[in-house]
């Protein structure tokens, strides 16, 4: 049997898909000869009720940085925080460091974690962030993982990541898939193309990419709408 211990950097204070994903994530059952230990190193350490209760019971640590013992670390002088963190990994001794949908700055000339960082990218390249954020943290990263092949391009035309980037689409819950025996679809003639979307109208979510795709489609002629679901 194997062990593989990982460390998931991530905030934990709402409920959204990385969050939710990641709750799963800790639940699930390991490949076959595989002993996985989850560490977890949170934001803030207050938790949204939703997962309270399976991250403290997935997770071999539940810690924030943000703390030590009884007492709330200031935010200034940046570094007592940003080496609590390190102190919090090292402990571990993971194999593995994923940091989901944050650039985790560091704040170190050299970073030691005696391991691979890898990040997982849900939304967060399409913010701006300071430069500061941005080297104390992408230089760090030895592999990434985008949750869609836009995703995947922002990494590398905006910041430049020249590191192995895999695409892992979103899951589907079993309820929403067609049966296996279902038919191909056909699209209507006799009606535009619809192109839907469900989530919040924000930034971090992309509108602007549908937008874009049918204004992209309207110049090529073809008939398209945008719904709001």
């Amino acid at each position: 049997m194997r062990r593989l211990k990982i460390v998931h950097l991530i905030d934990l204070a709402k409920v959204g898909g990385v969050e939710s994903m990641f709750a799963d994530f800790i639940q699930a059952t390991p490949p076959s000869g595989l002993e996985v230990e989850h560490y977890t190193i949170v934001d803030s350490p207050e938790l949204a009720p939703r997962f309270r209760d399976s991250v403290a019971k997935h997770s071999r640590l539940l810690a924030s940085p943000k703390t030590l013992g009884p007492f709330k670390l200031p935010r200034r002088p940046y570094w007592m925080r940003a080496r609590r963190r390190l102190a919090l990994i090292r402990r571990c001794r993971p194999d593995l460091v994923i940091a989901r949908n944050q650039f985790t700055d560091f704040r170190v000339a050299a970073l030691k974690l005696g391991c691979p960082l890898i990040y997982y990218e849900h939304g967060m390249s399409w913010y701006d962030h300071s430069p500061r954020q941005l080297a104390g943290f992408l230089p760090y990263v030895t592999g990434a993982i985008a949750v869609s092949q836009a995703a995947r391009r922002m990494l590398e035309l905006k910041h430049h990541l020249q590191v192995p980037i895999d695409v892992c689409l979103n899951p589907l819950p079993t309820r929403l898939l067609p049966p296996a025996t279902a038919a191909g679809r056909t699209l209507p003639t006799n009606r535009p193309l619809r192109l839907g979307m469900a989530a919040r109208l924000v930034p971090l979510k992309a509108v602007g990419l549908l937008i874009l795709a049918v204004k992209k489609l309207r110049e090529q002629g073809v008939q398209v709408e945008a719904l709001d679901c």
